[in-house]
């Protein structure tokens, strides 16, 4: 029964040391191909984990647009977040694999970050300029993966390990004299 404590006091322990995954920021940016106004966005994807498909990011914002899309906002935008099925991203390790995200902030912007094969479309529009820069070349877009790295051991880790050994060896020797008794 002690043993079986022990075993559930050191999981407990490894799970609440280890904390959660922290959220990783991707970088992006793209150029047009299709649009009447020439330049580059970019822009931060916030709150995505590693290893996870169809999750929401936590924040999209645009921190660069070029002039000829007109008064967007002042950069950094937050854009708002919309409705989960048009916010989807796929992430492994080896970075931002797909990507489903659309919003429209009537009357100002629209954006469309959309890594679907069949319709690869990342755009930046003003409805109210009629300017738009528009990509539709998987090529054009550009996302800077962050460096994942692996969860340190807690430094308080070895010390618990060692305490719950000496209580293991105090409860074997214990168990043994009301044997030998």
């Amino acid at each position: 029964m002690k043993t079986l404590l022990s075993s559930v006091a050191a999981i407990t322990f490894l799970a609440l040391a280890s904390g959660p995954a922290s959220a990783l920021t991707f970088d992006f940016s793209f150029i047009n191909t299709e649009g009447n106004v020439t330049g580059t966005v970019t822009g931060e994807i916030d709150g995505l984990s590693n290893n996870a498909s169809g999750q929401h990011a936590t924040a999209v914002s645009i921190d660069l647009y070029p002039a000829g899309l007109g008064a967007l906002g002042t950069v950094p935008i937050s854009v708002p977040l919309p409705v989960s099925a048009e916010n989807q991203f796929t992430v492994d390790s080896s970075g931002l694999l797909r990507s489903e995200f659309f919003v429209d902030v009537t009357p100002t912007y629209t954006l469309v970050l959309n890594s679907l094969a069949e319709s690869q479309v990342f755009e930046l529009t003003n409805s109210l300029f009629s300017a738009a820069l528009r990509s539709v070349e998987d090529s054009t877009l550009t996302i800077t993966t962050p460096s994942i790295s692996a969860t340190p051991l807690p430094a308080a880790l070895p010390l618990f390990a060692t305490g719950l050994g000496a209580l293991g060896l105090l409860g074997w020797r214990r168990k043994r004299k009301a044997l030998a008794a």
